[in-house]
């Protein structure tokens, strides 16, 4: 089981220093749903299985999705 959690650990670290690389790279102007989807990007990238990811936003009302990878 600590195997199981050490490479969970790796997988957030991967994917947390991808975000922050992302995140250094927008500038004022730059649009959220790009932002959203290289946010997916580096998700389907980072973490091991992963053949696609999406985000989705709830309302009250009910779910959108933002973007999805392809």
């Amino acid at each position: 089981m600590g195997s199981a959690h050490g490479q969970v650990d790796d997988q957030v670290a991967a994917l947390t220093g991808a975000l922050e690389s992302l995140y250094a790279e927008l500038d004022t102007r730059a649009r959220t749903e790009r932002f959203l989807h290289e946010v997916c990007g580096a998700a389907v990238t980072v973490l091991q299985g992963a053949d696609m990811a999406g985000i989705t936003a709830l309302h009250g009302d009910g779910a959108h999705t933002r973007t999805a990878t392809d």
